[in-house]
């Protein structure tokens, strides 16, 4: 079709009934020839990502249909038995997906409230702005090893940890084993993970306080709005798009944690309570090594990840434009 075209556009400027003789179009192999050189440079990535990525990837989910554990794989009685047992037979999973509704709900909940309140403030001031940006962003570029490590030393279950120390002394309780017992130790967690979030979640928050019109609330203070008022009538309905994005990454960010728990708790399956799904799939492909398992639920935790995906996707169809 588009040497058709040239043909057209040939004769045009040439002359009617003039006869063009237009090049034929090259084929795949030869404009891969001719950009030979600048495939080559790729080539490297493309080697990588086929061996590091796809083929382990290909490799993993024809594993979940098999019995591979201890390196060593064999037919299982029913295709589908892994994924039976993750679904319907394996306490593990719901105490994993349980600890993580919980973990999500506390530092979406409570977390985005904090950085919201923190970028409403922030958005009013006029002067010192660039100083509390750089002292709420700290935790961000702080490993997450060394925070983990400093707050599994705060929250130690022993009497002589900070944290049991200044309980004591308030109130005279002994100490508690924060991290083991089954109702703080995420409420814990997601205390430190909404620390470490809070400069991330507060910047997306005053990038979306900075895109509503000002006009909007000149308007309104004419009318006698008090600040209140605005906020719920303006601020929060205009902040639909942020809200979305919040919620949804806060969704894939719970269902992904692995870190923290894993420092503060060490991770072992002894203790349920801290049990994420990312880290659950560690644990049985790693330290149980029943690899073939650990597919299957690597793979319905992608199942899951990509419907919040689409979720995101059709939610942000939906936001209409202020502008």
């Amino acid at each position: 079709m588009s040497t058709h075209i040239e043909q057209r556009v040939a004769q045009t400027i040439v002359g009617r009934g003039a006869r063009v003789y237009a090049r034929p179009r090259p084929s795949l192999w030869q404009r891969i020839w001719k950009e030979r050189s600048a495939y080559l440079f790729i080539l490297p990535a493309i080697l990588g990502y086929l061996i590091f990525w796809a083929y382990p990837v290909l490799f993993a989910f024809v594993a979940s249909f098999t019995r591979y554990d201890n390196f060593t794989i064999s037919p299982l009685p029913h295709l589908l038995d892994n994924y039976h047992r993750a679904l319907v037979r394996d306490p593990v999973v719901k105490r994993a997906f349980f600890n993580v509704l919980e973990y999500t709900l506390l530092t979406l909940g409570i977390g985005q409230s904090i950085a919201l309140t923190l970028a409403l403030a922030l958005n009013s001031l006029r002067r010192g702005v660039g100083f509390y940006r750089t002292l709420y962003y700290i935790p961000i570029v702080t490993s997450i090893v060394t925070v983990g490590t400093i707050f599994r030393w705060l929250f130690g279950g022993d009497a002589t940890s900070p944290v049991n120390l200044i309980l004591k002394t308030l109130t005279g309780l002994g100490p508690v084993r924060w991290l083991w017992e089954p109702l703080t130790v995420i409420p814990v967690i997601s205390v430190v993970a909404i620390w470490l979030g809070l400069g991330f979640n507060t910047i997306i928050w005053m990038a979306g306080l900075k895109a509503i019109p000002p006009e909007y609330y000149e308007v309104a203070t004419i009318d006698g709005a008090s600040g209140w008022r605005q906020f719920w009538s303006i601020t929060l309905p205009l902040l639909k798009p942020v809200i979305i994005f919040q919620v949804v990454m806060g969704v894939i960010g719970g269902m992904k944690e692995f870190n923290l728990p894993l420092v503060m708790t060490g991770g072992a399956f002894t203790n349920q309570y801290a049990m994420t799904p990312v880290l659950m799939i560690y644990n049985y492909g790693f330290a149980r090594f029943q690899m073939g398992y650990a597919s299957a639920l690597a793979f319905l935790l992608t199942l899951l990840l990509i419907s919040a995906t689409l979720i995101q996707f059709r939610l942000y169809g939906r936001t209409e434009s202020y502008e």
